[in-house]
C-alpha cells in the first residue's frame, strides 16, 4: 500500500523544491551482511563460498535508519534492531541495495509488529528459519523483492519449517 502524497492546492504558492520534498515518499532498503560470529575462518569461507553459492552470513534489513534482524530467544521478541552495520555479535561484510519501499515509517513499524507474531524466537532454526530467511521475508513484504539467493542457499529448498514460499523477483535474483 502506497502512502498518500501531499499535493499542492490550487492557489498555493511554493517553489519546485518544496513540492518535490513533499512528493518524495518511501525509503531505501539495504541488505547488510555480516560474517557469522566475526571469525576469520568464516570470513575466508564466505569470500570463496560465495562463488559456489555457500556462506555463513548474518543478514539484516536496513530501512529508515535502523537495521532489523531476527535471532533465537526463549521469549517471543526475536526481531530486534540496531544502528546500521553495527551488530556487535558479527563482523560487518557488505551492503547490497535492494530498492525503495513506498511504505511509510509507520507502516514499516506496523509490519514489523505483525511479523513479530509470525517470527517467535523459539521457531529459529539455523538452516531453515534464520536471520537470512527473515531478511528475505521482510524485503519481499517491503516490496523490493527477494534477497540474493547466494546469501542463503536453503531459501530455494522447500521445507515445512520455512516461513513462507520464496517469491522470485522478475529476472530471477
Amino acid at each position: 500500500m502506497r502512502p498518500p502524497v501531499r499535493r499542492q492546492q490550487s492557489g498555493e504558492v511554493g517553489n519546485g523544491r518544496e513540492r518535490a520534498c513533499y512528493q518524495e515518499v518511501g525509503a531505501e532498503v539495504v541488505l547488510n551482511l555480516y560474517d557469522y560470529n566475526g571469525d576469520a575462518m568464516v570470513h575466508d569461507f564466505n569470500t570463496w563460498g560465495r562463488y559456489v553459492g555457500l556462506g555463513a552470513f548474518h543478514a539484516a534489513v536496513e530501512v529508515y535508519g535502523l537495521e532489523w534482524s531476527y535471532g533465537f530467544t526463549e521469549g517471543p521478541d526475536a526481531i530486534y534492531s540496531c544502528m546500521p552495520k553495527s551488530n556487535s555479535s558479527h563482523q560487518y561484510r557488505e551492503s547490497i541495495p535492494l530498492g525503495v519501499t513506498f511504505f511509510s515509517m509507520h507502516q514499516v513499524e506496523r509490519l514489523l509488529h505483525q511479523m513479530g507474531k509470525e517470527w517467535p524466537g523459539q521457531s529459529y532454526n539455523l538452516l531453515w528459519r534464520n536471520c537470512c530467511h527473515f531478511a528475505d521475508d521482510l524485503s519481499q513484504r517491503l516490496g523490493v523483492g527477494a534477497i540474493p539467493q547466494w546469501v542463503t542457499p536453503t531459501l530455494g529448498i522447500a521445507d515445512e519449517r520455512s516461513s513462507r514460499p520464496r517469491m522470485h523477483a522478475p529476472g530471477g535474483a
